[in-house]
């Protein structure tokens, strides 16, 4: 009986790995890349970011709007040329790495 159940378990095994590569392969001609139901051309971020809006009150837009620009102004303000950098003063010592 024992033999039996090693031989009925390798051949479940086997039938699964069939059907797994099939089913792999198959995806692979078809594309696998695309989304099920024909969305592939679908814009998923802009149906997301219209609802989002859509539940936000005035409050809500105005304290985006603002972080947006805050934001905006930080990212100037690392990525400006060198020469507009202010200069450590003095009593800055660069010890370099480790310290």
């Amino acid at each position: 009986m024992t033999d039996s159940w090693y031989l009925i378990v390798i051949v479940v095994i086997a039938a699964l790995v069939v059907l797994y590569l099939r089913g792999r392969q198959r995806n692979q001609r078809s594309g696998g890349d695309s989304l099920p139901g024909g969305d592939a051309g679908r814009d998923f971020g802009a149906e997301r970011e219209g609802t989002r809006l859509t539940g936000m009150s005035t409050a809500d837009r105005e304290w985006e709007t603002a972080s947006q620009r805050r934001n905006q102004e930080n990212r100037e303000r690392t990525e400006a040329p060198a020469a507009t950098r202010p200069v450590p003063g003095p009593d800055v010592v660069d010890r370099g790495p480790g310290g």
